[in-house]
């Protein structure tokens, strides 16, 4: 289990939170394949409020076994942007560990 934080909601997009919770959770399922998350924190803000449709930006950071990973998005949809983070963070750890696998194949042919 993964302990996960979420700051920044107001009271009107807390309606959201179970549907980005499901999409969190999902993403670290994936994540935990190749590297094992131990806490995620993540922070809303929204620009733009003065109309109907606030413009959210997302902050996320994401602590593994390997190290610290942090990933922003921004979007006029909650769901999309957090969507958009979540796939920026494991396109990140999969960046790293396909870099790992290579420093190990490296340090083999050399030795």
């Amino acid at each position: 289990m993964v302990y996960t934080q979420i700051t920044g909601l107001e009271e009107e997009d807390r309606y959201s939170l179970d549907m980005m919770d499901r999409e969190i959770q999902s993403g670290l399922a994936k994540v935990s394949k190749i590297d094992r998350p131990t806490l995620f924190t993540m922070h809303v803000a929204t620009h733009h409020s003065s109309g109907n449709n606030p413009k959210y930006s997302l902050h996320a950071r994401l602590y593994t076994e390997h190290g610290a990973y942090i990933a922003h998005a921004e979007d006029w949809n909650l769901m999309k942007a957090t969507m958009d983070l979540m796939d920026r963070l494991d396109a990140k750890i999969t960046e790293t560990k396909e870099e790992r696998i290579s420093e190990k194949r490296k340090s083999r042919k050399e030795s």
